[in-house]
């Protein structure tokens, strides 16, 4: 009886803990981010194009890290492709619903959906 403030409280920091570190976002490969890193210098400089090279490339190393294709919208934009950043913006609303969704439910050795 006397632990059980101690343990309510110890487990609700564990799941605050768990909850925050789950919707973290991670960050890039380092090569990855080398390649963000001269995509946004070349934006910065006027070089769309370049941006875009290096922001595909950036994809192609860490197609895990979808936060670029929101740059690679953005380069695109302003490139006058709206086609290819409708795609870009897109894929990255559809990444993050993959993330979202949660899991399947179990099936059964019959090929049913199980109850639990």
């Amino acid at each position: 009886m006397r632990f059980a403030p101690a343990a309510a409280a110890l487990s609700l920091a564990l799941a605050l803990t768990a909850s925050v570190s789950w919707g973290a976002q991670r960050d890039p490969s380092p090569r990855a981010a080398v390649l963000i890193a001269q995509g946004q210098a070349s934006l910065d400089a006027g070089d769309t194009q370049a941006a875009i090279d290096a922001y595909e490339a950036a994809l192609t190393v860490d197609p895990a890290y979808t936060p670029v294709l929101i740059r690679l919208a953005e380069a695109a934009r302003q490139e006058q492709l709206q086609g290819k950043a409708i795609r870009y913006y897109r894929n990255r609303c559809a990444a993050g619903a993959a993330r979202k969704r949660p899991a399947s439910p179990p099936r059964s050795p019959l090929g049913r959906k199980s109850a639990c």
